[in-house]
């Protein structure tokens, strides 16, 4: 400083310049910090989201396993024909009833 308090020009630009090194670090800092944290975020989910592809595997592969082990009880029709409601009775055989 000289005799009237006046910081001189040089050392203004270095202190000017070593806030400006300062702000940028401060910024690379803050961009990285943001980028682990959405690193670990990405990961988070990437994780959760393989466990939830574990639990539908096991759940559809357990409801497999309970259809496979489900007795049957009843027989599947083997033709369109026997799904209708009549089929069996002699009501479906219309006019070839004999009277």
């Amino acid at each position: 400083m000289d005799c009237f308090g006046i910081i001189p020009e040089k050392a203004w630009l270095q202190a000017a310049e070593a806030a400006e090194n300062a702000r940028r670090r401060a910024e690379v800092e803050a961009a990285l910090e943001a980028k682990r944290k959405r690193d670990l975020e990405r990961e988070a989910a990437r994780q959760a989201l393989l466990k939830i592809e574990k639990i539908v595997e096991i759940d559809e592969t357990s409801r497999f396993i309970e259809d496979l082990e489900m007795p049957r009880t009843e027989q599947l029709p083997i033709s369109a024909d026997e799904t209708s409601p009549d089929h069996g009775s002699l009501d479906a055989l219309g006019s070839f009833r004999q009277f």
